[in-house]
């Protein structure tokens, strides 16, 4: 007996599925970046959380009938618009990647409206560690360090990091960027200068993939983010500090863009992207001439070319995720993606300008959600994994939201009777 005085029994840790879940999700999340291989790690990690998921509690809200409705209704046009061409492989395989594509943003959408806080935070920590690891990629297949560039570069020497374009890399990293931003803004000490380090490292990566959407998105997402996080700072107190850190991380951002361009090699590359149009853009046969060239062919075919024929007609994809709508589901599918967005980002919008639990995570994933629709115009988001995640996200987001709402409304009318009930018995 006296043997047990002063000592402390821990319990074995209880395992639940809800810790599982946290877990696939955190490695999932970091793996998300490897796209190099097919199917890619992060697709095999959802795929392995959704049957644990049946077996915790989770909720279903009414406003996730309408995101539903409308992923379900795209996948559905495009099922349909593929049945004259089923038996050919380029059409078949894009519509299989639309269903997992669906299946992704739906997932994200019922996971993330439940436990919402704790899993949002795994989800962008995760998401954050995966654009440090494709940024580092990308920045040492660019410098071609140990050889790297055969792996981690395209054949021009833009980075690619750990996917097969450089495109999706430089609009990946977008998220992270945004995350390690805020972080910056909203913390302070060693963890504030951690997270600014991360945020120029994951920018320099965007830089390194010489895509131009991608640059302007990370720009104008920053900017959104600042202006959002400024405005809606509790004091003024808080304003004047997010202004300070704000214009010190952009001297930094703008020192660290000078020394870069220091050099011949990249200064060079960078001005040559940074025009506006390149031989591949202009012409008849040309990205603009070949969007041009199908609106009048969609306009007299409701029913579009099918999925994945638009470059049997004009040799490219329309580099349009818009038109690439039209031409792949017809009228239907075209106003059905355009609905999508619209709706996503009215979603977006309101949780970030609305007071609740949810709306520092909402200001983060919400600018990334918009830019990545903004770029549709210039290129084909179709098939982006990490959008249908993000987006589901979002939703998520937004469901908890209402529910939060309706929580607080309840409590508050029932404060308001007991408080009613109780006015006699005083005055008694």
């Amino acid at each position: 007996m006296s043997q047990s005085i002063g000592r402390t029994r821990h319990a074995p840790p209880r395992f639940t599925y809800e810790s599982l879940l946290h877990l696939l999700l955190w490695a999932g999340m970091i793996l998300c970046s490897y796209e190099l291989t097919a199917p890619a790690p992060f697709d095999l990690f959802v795929v392995a959380m959704i049957p644990v998921w049946f077996f915790t509690r989770f909720h279903v809200h009414r406003v996730l009938i309408v995101f539903v409705f409308l992923m379900l209704a795209r996948f559905g046009i495009e099922a349909l618009a593929l049945v004259p061409y089923v038996n050919e492989p380029d059409p078949y395989t894009y519509v299989y990647y639309s269903l997992v594509c669906t299946v992704f943003a739906l997932f994200f959408a019922f996971f993330m409206s439940d436990n919402t806080e704790e899993r949002m935070h795994i989800f962008l920590h995760g998401y954050y560690i995966s654009c440090l690891i494709a940024a580092l990629a990308g920045i040492l297949g660019y410098l071609n360090v140990a050889g790297t560039a055969k792996y981690f570069t395209m054949d021009e020497g833009r980075a690619s990091g750990t996917f097969l374009d450089a495109n999706v890399l430089g609009s990946y990293l977008v998220l992270g960027a945004l995350y390690a931003f805020q972080r910056t803004l909203l913390t302070r000490g060693a963890a504030q200068i951690g997270m600014g380090a991360g945020f120029l490292f994951i920018c320099i990566g965007v830089l390194f993939s010489f895509s131009r959407g991608s640059w302007g998105a990370l720009i104008v997402t920053i900017i959104l983010l600042a202006f959002m996080t400024f405005a809606t700072a509790a004091s003024r107190m808080d304003r004047r500090k997010i202004g300070k850190v704000f214009i010190v991380m952009l001297l930094v951002a703008v020192l660290a863009l000078l020394a870069l361009m220091a050099d011949e090699s990249i200064r060079t590359f960078l001005l040559q992207r940074a025009k506006l149009l390149h031989s591949y853009d202009s012409g008849a046969t040309g990205r603009f001439g070949n969007q041009a060239r199908s609106l009048p062919m969609l306009l007299n075919r409701p029913m579009g070319f099918g999925p994945l024929r638009f470059r049997l007609i004009f040799v490219h994809e329309p580099h349009d995720s818009y038109i690439s709508a039209f031409a792949n589901a017809g009228w239907i599918g075209g106003f059905v993606f355009i609905l999508l967005a619209l709706i996503t980002n009215f979603v977006g919008s309101r949780l970030c300008f609305t007071r609740s639990p949810y709306q520092r995570m909402a200001q983060v994933v919400w600018p990334a959600t918009l830019a990545h629709f903004l770029q549709g115009f210039q290129i084909d988001i179709d098939h982006w994994r990490f959008l249908y995640a993000v987006m589901g996200a979002l939703w998520g987001l937004e469901a908890a939201r209402q529910r939060w709402l309706a929580h607080t409304l309840r409590a508050g009318a029932r404060a308001q009777v007991a408080g009613g009930d109780a006015q006699p018995v005083l005055q008694g």
